[in-house]
């Protein structure tokens, strides 16, 4: 992933703000003195090989913060904001040596699909992790 650039991920995210859909959200979590130290977005699934019709887009949040409840409190706030917008169930895609997975999985997910990607030159495993139910 050598490719990968933080100008280039700037210029993704600013494009991703400025163009959100009436239905997709941005969460941010942040410190009481206003530093962000984590993020989610999600919105209508962009799969529809698949029956899940929400997905998770991103959740990040920073090594100091995990294991706090803030992960969880990112990913149930894109949850909440889904079944507002009509949405009964839910997918993401995450990298299949992330640690995230056991997270994800701990929540109820389960593996739904897998595709090989590449990122940054890298050829790396994706995994679907799907809700049926939210």
């Amino acid at each position: 992933m050598s490719n990968l650039t933080i100008e280039s991920r700037v210029k993704n995210w600013l494009w991703t703000f400025n163009n959100l859909n009436d239905f997709e959200k941005v969460f941010v979590a942040e410190t009481e003195e206003g530093n962000i130290v984590g993020f989610s977005n999600g919105g209508r699934s962009r799969y529809h090989e698949y029956k899940h019709d929400g997905e998770l887009y991103a959740i990040y949040l920073l090594k100091n913060y995990q294991r706090l409840g803030i992960g969880r409190m990112l990913f149930r706030s894109v949850v909440e904001s889904l079944k507002e917008n009509g949405c009964t169930s839910m997918m993401l895609w995450v990298l299949e040596n992330n640690p995230a997975v056991s997270f994800y999985k701990s929540l109820g997910g389960r593996s739904i699909g897998r595709k090989t990607i590449t990122i940054g030159g890298d050829r790396l495993v994706e995994l679907a992790i799907g809700w049926d139910s939210l």
